[in-house]
């Protein structure tokens, strides 16, 4: 009770200072006030652990009304989210990808404080104590000269390869580490019937994972990525050409119908025996686990063919818009999620590994403890949404490469790389 007083007292004394917050625990702050969160979280796995996030901040605020905004795909929730920016209606808070993803708001106008469109959230950062328990490759992410504008909930590795373990347990196969065994498992698939690799190639955003934060690690190297994609090389670098042509023949062994589905409906055919493998995030994880499946059982992970020892990550992150009528309310998610009981309630079931180092690993699978290992130890590389700022370039991309999961025409992805490179 004494620690509600203080709560209140601060609440009273701060109200509208960006310095003060309030802890995750003091219910009499968010008395009859509403919380949006805006996310693109609409699969299954995704919902359930989002669904048990909003129900632990429900239990702490019973008097907030929680309005769980989502939107199917991150292509159609950024360009809602733009709208909503654009016009002074924010969310009370959004989901982002860290990096520009995020931080494009905070310097909307320049580099202006006045214009920017999110609150700096150091205090939230210090009372959890997060530079002491997140590493600095991911509070980076979500910082912007010297201040945090995000607080991470979890970190997905992007360059993954999940299979079917018993379709390549009975083939007599094992789950490829090199490209050339990736086609040797696909051929001894294809001869059996077995579509090797299930494709969902209707979202452009997933097919630039495959060949941006995958197969360009594995044919150029990740100091030649980060290179390229900070607008330093030759837009049509022949290791650019190379990659392209690389992933033109991992189609060749896909399903035809790819341009019909998203990345879930691929995962889908894995679950029901039709295909072997799909590349696709690690936050995939939580599809197949809502199937029932189990790692190391049913499921298998490992690293995108040719990537491993390297690790293309993104971090979800939430931060606090301006001008949001119930601030408090906000205030308290962000600080909820910022502690290692929120992100062990979340991440077990979203297949995320947490930011925070100091969780109970116990109650993570033996998938999710390697990752976490990985994410400690392997080369770190940023997803090309948290390396490129200019939002017109990614857009470019990501319909270029939707277009080359059906066509794959090298050249015409080459062509849009010239014409858009000076962008970088």
């Amino acid at each position: 009770m004494h620690r509600a007083r203080i709560g209140l007292m601060g609440m009273t004394l701060c109200a509208g200072l960006e310095a003060c917050g309030s802890s995750p625990t003091d219910n009499a702050a968010t008395t009859d006030q509403n919380l949006e969160v805006f996310n693109w979280w609409t699969n299954p796995g995704e919902i359930d652990a989002l669904g048990a996030l909003l129900d632990l901040y429900s239990k702490r605020f019973t008097h907030t009304k929680v309005v769980n905004t989502a939107v199917a795909t991150l292509t159609k929730a950024q360009e809602e989210l733009q709208s909503r920016m654009a016009s002074g209606n924010p969310p009370g808070t959004f989901q982002s990808l860290g990096g520009w993803s995020l931080l494009k708001w905070v310097v909307y106008n320049g580099e202006n404080d006045l214009d920017s469109k999110m609150e700096p959230i150091d205090f939230i950062a210090r009372e959890n104590k997060l530079a002491d328990v997140v590493p600095a490759s991911v509070m980076d992410l979500v910082s912007y000269s010297g201040k945090v504008y995000g607080i991470p909930l979890g970190v997905h590795r992007y360059n993954c390869l999940f299979f079917n373990k018993k379709l390549l347990s009975d083939s007599g196969l094992s789950p490829p580490a090199t490209l050339s065994e990736f086609y040797t498992v696909s051929e001894a698939l294809k001869a059996k019937g077995i579509i090797p690799l299930a494709v969902g190639s209707k979202d452009g955003h997933q097919i630039k994972i495959h060949v941006w934060d995958g197969l360009l690690v594995a044919k150029g190297g990740v100091e030649f990525r980060e290179s390229y994609l900070t607008g330093h090389e030759d837009p049509a670098d022949q290791r650019i050409v190379d990659t392209l042509n690389e992933y033109a023949h991992m189609l060749e062994y896909s399903n035809a119908d790819r341009g019909s589905l998203t990345w879930d409906g691929a995962a889908q055919m894995v679950v029901d025996g039709k295909a072997a493998m799909t590349i696709v995030g690690d936050f995939g994880r939580a599809f197949f686990l809502s199937k029932g499946w189990r790692t190391g059982v049913e499921l298998g992970q490992v690293p995108l063919p040719g990537t491993s020892g390297t690790f293309v990550y993104i971090v979800d992150s939430f931060g606090l818009p301006r001008g949001i009528a119930d601030r408090q309310a906000a205030v308290n998610f962000l600080n909820l999620i910022a502690t290692s009981e929120a992100q062990n309630v979340f991440s077990p079931i979203k297949g995320a590994t947490p930011p925070r180092k100091d969780i109970d690993r116990s109650i993570y699978d033996a998938i999710a403890q390697s990752t976490m290992d990985d994410l400690a130890h392997d080369t770190l590389a940023r997803a090309t949404n948290q390396i490129v700022k200019n939002s017109e370039f990614v857009t470019a991309v990501n319909e270029a490469m939707q277009q080359f999961a059906i066509d794959s025409n090298v050249d015409a992805v080459v062509n849009i790389l010239k014409n858009r490179y000076d962008q970088l």
